[in-house]
């Protein structure tokens, strides 16, 4: 990668995004429900035009600020490329499957070194400290499993304990990335298909179901499933690095899979993690109250299976009323096990083969639902009645309620909920949950009741 050419580009592109600020600044000043009715319509489309294209100049900006150093030009850097798998889905995407170490000098980057993310075991010890509400919302497994760390949808958090347990066995790493099959399907799109040795050719079509299903159908050696995913990601890797005819729709699957939550960058160097900040790509939990509310409800398996490859989801939220700056909201989580009739016949690693006692074929999910900053969560009911649920846990400021489920094969789980916000939390409400197998943005922001 040329960084001369990265560089040469940061002073046209900060150009371009200071003027589409003052454009947008400009435009703000009018208001087009004054105009006449002809008007109206193309200054909203102008305004939304001018938008869009701040946003994303915005984050070529950041993304020129920072590269040139996250690409090594003042020295080799590490970094931790983690495939999700969202077969066993876990807050952040997914169970981590290959782990790949990849190295950037000067702009050469290469893999140098790839494991699978089972072979780290279970620490007798968390790696690194956990709070009293992690513990207790997530156990003890969160710190001294690798598989687990992404029971929190808070990469950064999720970043640090990976980074903490490779380095107990390998090198220093300056950072981690993740990606997942759904983003690789995208990327399949740009590049054309892949020959991966072990199964049929990966395309856009096909690669969700052949890395999240059939590739156990057709292995039934862990050991077996995790070199053909090794060759996968290094198959995949050397092809996106090799480039395509279409560059740019290459740059439109990354987007949209940065868009779904599904791919995110953490750097451990705090100038770089200071630009990445608040961005969709940082993939951060807010801790610190903001005019805006989030609300999340995040999904973990606890099957030991890979029986999410049939899970749908969808999260709704109605923000009902607004009261001296505190709105109350409603959520609602629906949950769909598509697995069929007689998905207990599937292979055991699939099913679990009843080890923590969930019957083969169903699946056993996990939600925590977490507030907003400063509110509270209640009324939890599950397909219409009430339950009970452990009392909220308060991490750093967010209420955290856990609601298990058993799904069966083609049942249907309706949790609703109510929340109140923090005070002065008047702004629209940011909702979010985890990327599953479907290829669509499940995040949304609802409109206030301030309004």
């Amino acid at each position: 990668m040329d960084l001369a050419l990265v560089e040469s580009m940061r002073e046209p592109v900060a150009r371009g995004k200071a003027a589409f600020e003052d454009a947008q600044k400009k435009l703000s000043e009018h208001d087009p429900a004054g105009f006449t009715g002809r008007l109206q319509g193309p200054y909203r489309d102008a305004v939304s035009q001018v938008d869009r294209a701040s946003r994303a100049l915005g984050t070529a900006d950041t993304a020129l600020e920072i590269m040139p150093t996250m690409l090594g030009a003042e020295g080799s850097r590490n970094y931790l490329l983690v495939f999700q798998n969202n077969a066993e889905i876990r807050a952040g995407g997914g169970l981590p499957g290959a782990v790949s170490l990849v190295e950037a000098n000067a702009g050469r980057v290469s893999l140098t070194r790839q494991v699978a993310a089972s072979s780290f075991g279970r620490t007798d010890e968390p790696v690194l400290p956990l709070t009293d509400a992690e513990d207790e919302i997530w156990n003890r497994q969160l710190g001294t499993f690798f598989l687990d760390a992404n029971f929190t949808p808070d990469f950064p958090r999720t970043a640090e304990l990976w980074q903490a347990r490779w380095e107990q066995e390998y090198e220093t790493v300056d950072g981690v990335l993740t990606v997942d099959p759904v983003t690789l399907s995208y990327l399949l799109g740009a590049t054309g298909p892949i020959e991966v040795p072990g199964g049929p050719a990966l395309t856009s079509e096909n690669a969700v179901d052949e890395l999240l299903h059939q590739v156990y159908l057709r292995y039934e050696d862990p050991a077996d499933q995790d070199a053909y995913f090794t060759a996968v990601a290094a198959a995949v890797f050397d092809r996106f690095l090799a480039g395509s005819e279409d560059p740019r729709t290459m740059i439109e699957a990354l987007a949209r899979g940065t868009d779904e939550g599904r791919v995110k960058v953490h750097s451990f160097d705090d100038a770089e993690q200071a630009a990445l900040a608040g961005s969709r790509i940082a993939g951060e939990l807010v801790f610190s109250p903001t005019a805006d509310p989030q609300v999340g409800a995040y999904l973990n398996d606890v099957t030991g299976a890979k029986m999410s490859y049939f899970l749908r989801h969808d999260v709704q939220v109605t923000a009902n009323s607004c009261v001296d700056g505190v709105q109350r909201l409603t959520g609602r989580a629906y949950l769909l096990s598509d697995a069929p009739e007689n998905a207990a016949s599937l292979p055991d690693y699939v099913t679990g083969a009843e080890i923590f006692g969930i019957s083969a074929g169903s699946q056993r999910v996990a939600m925590q639902i977490i507030g907003p900053v400063g509110g509270a969560i209640s009324d939890v009911q599950f397909n219409g009645a009430e339950i009970v649920t452990p009392p909220a846990v308060d991490l750093e400021g967010r209420p955290v309620v856990t609601v298990l489920m058993d799904l069966e094969p083609k049942f249907t789980a309706d949790v609703e909920w109510h929340m109140t916000t923090g005070s002065n939390q008047t702004g629209n409400v940011s909702v979010e949950t985890t990327a599953g197998i479907e290829p669509e943005k499940k995040d949304r922001t609802v409109p206030s009741a301030c309004s």
